[in-house]
């Protein structure tokens, strides 16, 4: 008996360092010229390790290396187990996607490579178990999404680029201090022995802006909808179904509540999970993409989310609800927005007079329906949860979300409609493959059914079938239908469709314009000054000022290289560890 567990033991081990090292192993394999053409199959590949050890590795499976990252350790627990099944369905399915999606791209295989390398990161954040693993696959996914984001190289991509890698950089660095600040207090870099203690307020803050940044909190969003619309599809799908929950996740491990729970973090939580609710389906409602529609639906469907968990905040320890509450949505929102963005490649790759086209749409409806909260879907399940552990919250916070809550989704219906109709003028230049549609449409029927066999869903399943429940679901998504047919007679009667217009990175806009203000003022008070240090020399003395605004432009532009600026920097990094290790 011993020997069989004992072998069992190695193959759940053995399975979890191939799920670690298979992305990073294949996407190193795939940069080899000669095996190139193998790429979009091994990014398929890389992701079944993942999906067989969500469903076999027991939890409490754990593996840890005396030589990787200062005695790394990686390993299996509850919310792991159960964060790591979608994000394997859904890096799976969309690699199957993008073998056909990208197969006449001349730029498919730095795609994949970058793909390979944000699959390993998503995975190794998952599993990680001290701090520092952590962050440097948190790190690995953040930095090879880069590549996905800029994939096309077009104007609008480069920019877009260009905002995600500069919040990337601003949230590690607040992560960095904010873990190593933790740490220090705890004394330890293990996971579960940072869970036990209360993060200081500063911390908490850090905390909560290096993920927010990548949950897309309002604000702090901007990236989102930018990057989400010019990636490659496949990238769309799981930027936004999987990555997006790297900062959920970040929460959950690192701003854990009390016993008697946290009110004051809870209800900053509960307020900005609110906003972001409203905001993102209030903007989204002017996009003109039918992938700048849906990012906006996800900067709100994550503000539902964030009240879930700021609900876990608020009652602390006993707030069992709150938990799975925060687990149904993200399973569901990974799943139902994952076959949301597929299908708009599907649709888009259909010729827009075809019957197929028709009947593709169709079942498209099925996953906005499920992000509506319509009766009998996921979506349904996750809202039943999320009112299960609002009884939880003080009379006036309870009374608030009663409202609230189907406001919000009357706006997600509404928002689905205005997805539908960018969708019908959308065209994606190729012919859609049949191994697209395959993985497509096995990834709607797995959204619509795999969180319904999950364990700890039965409760929640069996309360949303009582007819209460059933016409709390109902009229919201039947009154925001009603409103969305409203909307479409009035426009077609007007002649013009909705006047609000906000770009797509909205809050981004101003800060760019005050930005280039700040630039432009800079350069014309430093040509001033410039100027009137030559005017202060006399003849005699003008050349050798020359020569110095020389050597300063010199020395200006060095600095300005990747090479001298990245040895700065890692001096300046290198510094920092030193001085922290010896406080």
């Amino acid at each position: 008996m011993n020997s069989m567990q004992s072998a069992i033991g190695l193959q759940a081990e053995t399975l979890l360092i191939a799920v670690l090292v298979a992305p990073l192993a294949l996407a190193l394999l795939g940069a080899i010229r000669s095996c190139r053409r193998h790429a979009p199959w091994m990014a398929v590949l890389a992701a079944l390790p993942a999906l067989l050890c969500a469903l076999t590795v027991p939890v409490g499976t754990t593996v840890a290396s005396s030589w990787l990252l200062l005695k790394g350790q990686f390993g299996m627990d509850a919310t792991g187990q159960f964060f790591l099944l979608f994000t394997a369905i859904l890096w799976l399915l969309s690699a199957l996607f993008a073998t056909g999606y990208m197969a006449r791209d001349e730029k498919r295989f730095r795609f994949f490579f970058g793909f390979l390398l944000a699959m390993g990161g998503n995975f190794g954040l998952i599993l990680a178990m001290d701090m520092l693993s952590y962050m440097v696959a948190f790190a690995l996914m953040s930095f090879a999404s880069y590549s996905l984001v800029v994939h096309t190289q077009d104007p609008e991509a480069v920019r877009s680029g260009r905002v995600y890698m500069a919040l990337v950089v601003i949230g590690e660095i607040f992560l960095f201090s904010a873990l190593f600040l933790h740490a220090g207090k705890g004394g330890d870099t293990d996971l579960q022995s940072l869970s036990g203690v209360l993060a200081a307020p500063n911390v908490a803050l850090l905390l909560a802006l290096g993920f927010g940044i990548k949950a897309g909190a309002v604000v702090l969003h901007v990236w989102l909808p930018l990057a989400h619309t010019v990636a490659p599809t496949p990238a769309s799908a799981v930027l936004s179904g999987s990555m997006i929950k790297a900062g959920l996740l970040g929460w959950i491990r690192f701003l854990p509540s009390g016993g008697g729970g946290d009110p004051a973090w809870g209800a900053v939580f509960i307020a900005g999970g609110i906003t972001a609710a409203f905001y993102g389906v209030a903007v989204g409602l002017g996009q003109k993409h039918p992938k700048t529609v849906l990012a906006y639906s996800s900067i709100s469907q994550m503000g539902l989310i964030t009240v879930a968990f700021g609900i876990g905040l608020t009652l602390g320890a006993g707030a069992s609800g709150a938990a799975a509450a925060v687990l149904c949505y993200a399973f569901h929102h990974a799943l139902a927005k994952g076959a949301l963005f597929l299908g708009v490649g599907v649709v888009g790759g259909i010729e827009k007079q075809s019957g197929m086209r028709v009947w593709v749409t169709a079942l498209l409806g099925l996953a906005a329906l499920a992000l509506a909260g319509a009766p009998l879907t996921t979506g349904a399940l996750a809202k039943t949860a999320l009112k299960t552990a609002m009884v939880q919250l003080p009379p006036g916070w309870e009374k608030t979300l009663a409202i609230l809550l189907p406001l919000s989704a009357i706006g997600t219906t509404i928002l689905m409609g205005r997805f539908f109709f960018t969708l019908r003028r959308f065209s994606a230049h190729h012919r859609v493959s049949q191994i697209e549609m395959v993985s497509w449409i096995v990834l709607v029927l797995l959204s619509a059914t795999v969180l319904f066999m999950l364990p700890f869903s039965g409760p929640f399943a069996s309360a949303m079938m009582k007819p209460a429940s059933i016409w709390l679901s109902l009229w919201p998504v039947a009154a925001g239908a009603g409103l969305t047919a409203l909307v479409w007679w009035m426009s077609r009667r007007a002649g013009r469709g909705i006047p609000w217009r906000p770009p797509a990175g909205d809050l981004l806009v101003p800060v760019e314009w005050l930005s280039g203000a700040v630039k432009r003022l800079a350069s014309t008070l430093m040509d001033k000054a410039a100027w009137g240090i030559r005017a202060h020399f006399d003849k005699k003395t003008e050349g050798c000022a020359d020569h110095a605004l020389e050597r300063i432009e010199i020395w200006e532009s060095g600095f300005g290289r990747w090479n001298t600026a990245s040895l700065i920097f890692a001096g300046i990094v290198c510094a920092l560890l030193v001085v922290l290790s010896r406080t």
